[in-house]
């Protein structure tokens, strides 16, 4: 979303933890973290069900996207996981996220730009939101309190009010 408004795309973005604001050792962290999780997700698919239904686990499953992953409730993870785990684009996805270019940034966007980042994202780390602040200076920084990288799981209500006030704002 925040390439597409960098180009002069669209109206009104919201960007929650976007990737592309790493640097150094952050690159190789991201990588491997998020491929480790994917490749237990996609083990223990057959056991996704059992695993749902256990704060422990969910919390073993869900530590790197969540930060408080053992009181998403367990209908939640058993619907989530498998769509995580079948992602046919996944890897591809992960490899050219590490590989590809950093994020370039604009001090200009055809609408206003949000980016909502967790305090305990411990994937894309909280001082990367600074970086992307600094690449897009007109946006607003909002940070999601007891959230990880999943806005929408940890706080999902805020998630959608942040939303709908940078898209509908000129609506009211």
């Amino acid at each position: 979303m925040l390439e597409l408004a960098r180009r002069g795309i669209g109206r009104h973005c919201v960007a929650l933890d976007p990737g592309g604001f790493w640097r150094g050792w952050e690159t190789p962290w991201f990588h491997s973290m998020l491929a480790a999780s994917i490749r237990l997700v996609r083990l223990l698919r057959p056991f996704h069900p059992g695993l749902s239904r256990h704060a422990v686990t969910r919390t073993l499953l869900l530590a790197q996207l969540s930060a408080r992953p053992w009181v998403l409730p367990p209908q939640l993870v058993v619907e989530e996981l498998p769509s995580l785990a079948a992602t046919p684009v996944f890897d591809a996805l992960l490899r050219e996220l590490a590989r590809g270019p950093l994020q370039q940034g604009s001090a200009t966007t055809p609408g206003r730009v949000t980016i909502g980042w967790g305090r305990q994202d411990h994937l894309l780390l909280p001082r990367q939101a600074a970086r992307a602040w600094v690449a897009f200076p007109s946006a607003h920084l909002r940070w999601f309190e007891r959230c990880g990288h999943f806005q929408h799981w940890d706080q999902p209500a805020e998630t959608a009010r942040v939303i709908l006030e940078t898209v509908w704002q000129d609506a009211h």
